[in-house]
């Protein structure tokens, strides 16, 4: 128990006895202590109870009382300050009954705080948005660091930190660890080289991410419990993927609907014919060009735009057909072009006004 004034009145900070942490009396032997321990240790390890933070706090709670009780000047020194500290138990329980201390203590509990939540941008192509698609993605996020010990020093070579042994020697058994006493970390306490220290590394995290069909540009997809480990106990944060649609050269996306625009040219509207029309499937498909097809008309495919999402449906694809002027013409197109402004009784221009290019 630690005691201190603030504003001239008596405050404590109760913490746990080591004794009862253990689950020993105060009169246990070295060897009742130590096997006391690695019963505990063994228990609560966070390589046996992964994502557990409960464990790991009563794990760091057992490594915290043995390191004491197994020294023995340390162990000295702990009872001479239960005994002084027991003087003034009764005094304390009976103000904390009043709340007149309850709120200070209060004030020095650790309160688990949520890990932050990672985002990420996803580049898919207009097709993958259209039909769906899967992807790995790789992210950077902080996570309790697996090369050290729960207070952030090295983890003993021998043990690899499990604070437990196996002799090979006649049957299997489990024994503590003789290189750490069961502490699962380096004598000298040297700061682990991943971390520096804090139990906190940064990592890649490597997973897949469904994009279902018909997603829109913008949208984000979220991955629970995926972010930032939490701090003294609390969740962690999440991963928000954020689907950036890159721009397709020939069509352009209005909700479910797909547009295009093809040039055509004047004898295919003139005289008519077939056009083909690239779609998302990448298999050309041929519409009728009636006779006389003015420029800017627009035909409608069904069914050749995006998937509607959480719908067995699909927009549809809207051509426009724009009649191109070449900018270049040969000596022939020129004499051709002329006999058939001609055949409408259209003079053409005189040659010096004409500022059309003609290829030689």
């Amino acid at each position: 128990m630690r005691w201190w004034r603030l504003g001239g009145i008596l405050t404590t900070h109760v913490k746990r006895n080591y004794y009862e942490v253990l689950g020993v009396s105060r009169a246990a032997t070295d060897n009742e202590i130590k096997s006391a321990y690695r019963k505990l240790a063994l228990e609560f390890h966070p390589d046996r109870n992964p994502g557990n933070h409960q464990a790991e706090d009563r794990f760091k709670e057992c490594n915290g009382a043995y390191s004491v009780l197994s020294d023995k000047k340390k162990r000295t020194a702990y009872d001479e300050s239960q005994n002084i500290d027991g003087r003034f138990n009764d005094l304390f329980r009976s103000r904390n009954t009043t709340g007149s201390y309850s709120s200070a203590t209060n004030q020095q509990r650790k309160i688990p705080q949520r890990g932050s939540d990672v985002s990420i941008t996803l580049i898919i192509s207009l097709e993958e948005a259209a039909f769906g698609v899967e992807k790995k993605v790789t992210v950077r996020r902080n996570q309790v660091c697996i090369h050290c010990s729960p207070d952030g020093s090295r983890l003993c070579q021998e043990c690899s930190g499990l604070g437990y042994v196996r002799y090979r020697k006649g049957p299997d058994e489990e024994i503590l660890c003789p290189e750490c006493c069961g502490l699962g970390r380096s004598r000298d306490r040297q700061f682990c080289p991943y971390c520096r220290g804090t139990g906190i590394e940064l990592s890649r995290h490597t997973f897949d991410v469904e994009v279902f069909a018909g997603i829109e540009h913008g949208r984000k997809l979220m991955y629970k419990g995926r972010g930032n480990t939490g701090i003294d106990g609390g969740e962690t944060g999440d991963i928000h993927v954020v689907i950036d649609v890159a721009k397709h050269p020939i069509f352009s996306r209005e909700g479910a609907d797909l547009h295009c625009s093809l040039p055509v040219s004047f004898p295919q509207v003139a005289l008519g014919g077939s056009l083909k029309i690239p779609t998302l499937e990448k298999d050309d498909v041929s519409i009728k060009l009636r006779t006389g097809t003015h420029s800017g008309t627009v035909f409608r495919l069904k069914e050749r735009g995006m998937m509607v999402t959480n719908r067995f449906e699909r927009g549809d694809l809207f051509v426009k057909v724009n009649v191109a002027i070449p900018e270049t013409l040969t000596a022939r197109q020129v004499e051709l072009l002329e006999e058939l402004a001609q055949t409408f009784g259209t003079e053409p221009a005189p040659k010096k006004r004409r500022k059309r290019k003609v290829k030689v």
